[in-house]
């Protein structure tokens, strides 16, 4: 079977949501940088710029959320969707507000301040993160309030919920805003110490960054 190649930065949370998908499943994959600035990235793999994308074969597909059930469904491996409705839509609800309100809100709100500064001096902008820091918090109640049945997020099996919740976890603690956050969080501290001992999270989870510097 032809290879799976994924294209975009690795450690961007929507490609390294894919890139836990194929660990988990067991599928070979290959990552190539995207210059989401070319029009042939634009024609030929993501129509608005974003990453990642993804080629198996003569399928191509963009949108994490596309990709990764996709991966599930093509290949072998541990099935990553549950078939019992509940779980099921508790796993796309899930999915949802990772993508429609906290990723927002984490990433550009916040992460991107650290990593792309565009404030004062080259220095993050301390008015977006301001901004973010409440909303962020609010979602991490929320999470914290509706995770079923702590380690994972739905039900007590892995499942893409669990993949895309992951990086935004783990990478707030990079941040002096949330620095040592999860002791607040104690469900939330039980999924993310699980995520990271997984095979699958040894395997491509980068250590969380300390941007204390960069503040």
């Amino acid at each position: 079977m032809s290879e799976v190649v994924l294209h975009g930065f690795a450690g961007a949370s929507f490609p390294w949501t894919v890139i836990l998908t194929c660990a988990e499943k067991g599928v070979p994959y290959r990552v190539e940088q995207a210059d989401l600035k070319s029009a042939e990235y634009r024609d030929v793999r993501q129509p608005y710029a974003m990453m990642p994308a993804m080629q198996h074969g003569g399928v191509r597909l963009y949108e994490a959320s596309a990709i990764a059930r996709y991966i599930d469904a093509a290949f072998d491996g541990p099935a990553l969707q549950p078939t019992e409705p509940q779980a099921l839509a508790k796993m796309e609800q899930w999915i949802s507000v990772i993508k429609c309100y906290v990723y927002a809100d984490v990433v550009p709100g916040l992460i991107l301040q650290y990593l792309l500064p565009k404030g004062a001096d080259g220095k993050p902008d301390r008015k977006a993160i301001e901004a973010s820091v409440p909303k962020i918090r609010y979602h991490l109640s929320v999470l914290e309030k509706g995770i079923d049945a702590a380690p994972y997020v739905v039900g007590g099996t892995l499942t893409l919920a669990d993949i895309f919740v992951a990086p935004l976890v783990h990478y707030l603690e990079s941040t002096p805003e949330f620095a040592g956050y999860l002791g607040d969080y104690p469900k939330l501290s039980r999924f993310i110490k699980t995520m990271r001992a997984r095979k699958a999270g040894k395997a491509t989870m980068p250590p969380p960054r300390d941007f204390a510097e960069a503040a």
